[in-house]
């Protein structure tokens, strides 16, 4: 005959610290996605690449945009076809990336081959010449001055598909600018 279990609430939140959050995150995530399903207006995104933390970020209001913020995005026509083409997302994968702002209007970057990725003359990380399947990575050289009504993206992730490649995005391809809500 099987023993009883006689574990009360409170010794299982004792034991188990995180469950109360991620038990939140979970009832946020849906209540978000109930929200989002009703208005049409989507303020949950789950990020599963390695370019930023991974997990949950949720949307918050507000259209200037500074250093370091971090910005849901549709990319540009041709860094979707570039995408497309190179096996990094899928045609009928509704595409947006999710990274920092690194550089404003007027502000400079460079890309180097020797020396790597430059914001405003701090050095952010190396730029790879291959992805992971040996393609040849589109790397703008030079130094570059961020036109007017665009933003540079970054993250820190030598293998993130951001500025160090795209180069300059549209302001007005921004989304929203999210938080991390639970990340790992």
């Amino acid at each position: 005959m099987p023993v009883p279990l006689s574990v009360s609430w409170k010794s299982f939140l004792r034991h188990h610290r995180l469950f109360p959050k991620v038990f939140l995150g979970v009832l946020l995530a849906l209540a978000a996605y109930w929200y989002a399903s009703i208005t049409g207006n989507q303020f949950v995104y789950l990020n599963l690449t390695a370019s930023l933390p991974r997990g949950i970020y949720v949307s918050i209001p507000g259209t200037a945009y500074r250093h370091d913020d971090i910005v849901v995005y549709r990319p540009t026509p041709e860094v979707e076809a570039f995408s497309i083409s190179h096996g990094y997302m899928k045609e009928e994968t509704k595409m947006s990336f999710l990274k920092l702002v690194g550089a404003l209007p007027g502000e400079t970057w460079e890309v180097d081959d020797e020396r790597g990725f430059f914001i405003e003359g701090r050095r952010i990380g190396t730029v790879l010449m291959k992805d992971t399947k040996g393609n040849e990575m589109p790397v703008p050289y030079g130094i570059h001055v961020v036109p007017d009504g665009e933003f540079l993206p970054y993250t820190k992730a030598p293998r993130s598909f951001d500025g160090r490649y795209e180069g300059t995005v549209p302001m007005n391809r921004i989304i929203t600018r999210v938080v991390p809500l639970i990340t790992e």
